[in-house]
């Protein structure tokens, strides 16, 4: 909770606005604005300064290329950390033990066999 009725000079709010939005289900209140995220209408409404970070330290980058594309306009890039991961085999079972499939994730590619 911020007092914005206390008009602060100043305020740090760390957050995406490309993270899930608020989950609104009162049309007034949709009406009024707060089915977007106080980042969203920080950044993008109000005009106000802001520093988006472009580095991310947790997903390997088979993993982050998507998002990385889709939401971000290819400006969020992998640290250092996560940039020298091999790419992943996921194993997904499905039903009994012997059926799977494989995917292999490689640099935003995906390739997969059913066994």
């Amino acid at each position: 909770w911020i007092p914005f009725h206390l008009r602060p000079k100043r305020m740090l709010a760390v957050g995406d606005p490309n993270q899930l939005p608020p989950t609104i289900l009162s049309r007034s209140a949709a009406d009024l604005g707060l089915a977007k995220s106080m980042h969203e209408r920080l950044m993008q409404e109000c005009g106000n300064e802001y520093f988006m970070l472009d580095r991310q330290y947790r997903m390997n980058p088979c993993i982050s290329s998507f998002p990385c594309k889709q939401f971000y306009d290819g400006k969020v890039l992998d640290g250092e950390n996560v940039a020298r991961y091999v790419p992943y085999l996921f194993v997904l079972m499905l039903g009994s033990l012997f059926e799977y499939l494989t995917l292999h994730i490689s640099n935003s590619s995906v390739s997969y066999a059913s066994e």
